[in-house]
């Protein structure tokens, strides 16, 4: 919904100034996405290492400048995360 939402606002008032705008309901943590399935998956099973990442950058976000131009973030992780299993579980028992 956000990402239709922002390209509604992108296109409405034309910000193809070739700048870099981000998109994001909510910056979310490993733990936060994880608990957000297990909200619809119980009985998940996580395992995490304990192993060098790629590189030690920040990977929070911010969208103050697309927030400039009116947008304004409305989904919600949990949301999203149920929306997308949805559509896995559906598309798993197409096959």
């Amino acid at each position: 919904e956000d990402a239709v939402q922002a390209i509604a606002l992108i296109s409405g008032k034309e910000l193809f100034d070739g700048r870099i705008y981000n998109v994001l309901t909510t910056n979310a943590t490993v733990h936060d996405i994880i608990d957000a399935i297990r909200g619809i998956v119980p009985d998940l099973e996580v395992t995490l290492v304990d192993a060098e990442i790629m590189n030690q950058l920040s990977y929070e976000v911010g969208f103050d400048r697309f927030g400039e131009h009116g947008y304004t973030p409305r989904g919600s992780l949990a949301e999203g995360v149920k929306e997308t299993i949805g559509l896995l579980a559906a598309a798993h028992h197409q096959e």
